[in-house]
């Protein structure tokens, strides 16, 4: 009977993807978007999108275009992606009433980070977390980490000075090292600090749950109940 019931699921949802696929080619009155790489019916740009250095291949299309602003589209997911300062500061400052509202990534609620200021959508409860980041941040109480920020800073040079070569992991090490202390008060240790791994694993995981395409719920947060 399960299994009788999964394949009726399955058949319905098949069908209704290629409805809907049908409909988006056959429907003449399309949005107008920012220029970006043609995609497939429903999977959009999945195929295009890069599995590293995904800047480099943004700022390829950018050139390709001729556009500071490019519009991808995988699955049910649009991206809109700004390649300069300018276009970035017009879009996101001067017209932010318009476009600072955020999407909602349903894989990394599922995974216990939707309280995440820079995951949470726009509203009275983003402001709310937002007016006391600033105040914990802002310009008059800043000062008072400045013996922090010296003695990490000196920290990184003498790093920097013992073994140049390891440039990248010294500078991964201290900035982790300066984070956790001003936010949590605690002192991380010389290496291999298991704060500054957890906070590092933590931030990937967050990563990969936002990739389009990457999770299913993504693009159809319905499957969040299941």
């Amino acid at each position: 009977m399960s299994t009788t019931i999964s394949l009726d699921f399955t058949k319905l949802l098949l069908v209704g993807l290629l409805l809907a696929a049908l409909y988006v080619g056959l429907n003449p009155k399309r949005p107008k978007h920012p220029p970006g790489p043609r995609g497939l019916p429903l999977i959009g740009n999945l195929l295009d999108m890069p599995t590293t250095d995904k800047w480099l291949q943004c700022r390829k299309w950018s050139q390709e275009f001729k556009s500071d602003i490019i519009y991808l589209k995988v699955f049910g997911t649009q991206m809109v992606v700004t390649n300069t300062l300018e276009s970035t500061l017009d879009l996101l400052e001067r017209r932010s009433s318009k476009y600072s509202g955020r999407p909602r990534i349903p894989m990394s609620e599922l995974m216990g980070r939707g309280w995440s200021l820079a995951l949470m959508p726009y509203g009275d409860e983003w402001r709310a977390h937002r007016r006391l980041a600033v105040k914990g941040f802002d310009a008059q109480v800043v000062p008072k980490f400045n013996l922090t920020f010296t003695r990490n800073a000196h920290g990184l040079l003498r790093r920097l000075l013992k073994s140049p070569e390891a440039w990248h992991e010294h500078v991964r090490h201290q900035v982790g090292a300066m984070i956790i202390e001003v936010t949590y008060g605690l002192n991380v240790l010389p290496k291999n600090d298991p704060f500054i791994d957890s906070a590092e694993k933590a931030l990937a995981a967050i990563a990969i749950s936002s990739m389009p395409g990457a999770f299913l719920v993504n693009t159809m947060p319905i499957f969040v109940r299941y």
